[in-house]
């Protein structure tokens, strides 16, 4: 389906915007596990790094892994 609209519109011109309106998914929705999942590539492929914690503690180990890089720092 096409849709226009006029942006300005005078007396010997008109300009207008043109753009496809993308078809949705048949789902309607995105899991947020797939959500999530897209999410996590899409920074992965910026050049972050994807480290799994599972527990409080890995949690700040990791944090104080990342203050101390960019601070030259080790603890």
């Amino acid at each position: 389906m096409d849709d226009y609209k006029i942006i300005v519109e005078q007396e010997h011109s008109t300009v207008m915007a043109h753009y496809d309106i993308p078809k949705k998914d048949a789902e309607g929705y995105q899991s947020e596990a797939k959500l999530e999942e897209a999410f996590i590539t899409q920074l992965q492929g910026q050049g972050y790094e994807y480290v799994k914690v599972k527990d409080e503690a890995g949690l700040l180990q990791n944090l104080r892994r990342q203050l101390e890089l960019p601070n030259d720092v080790t603890s």
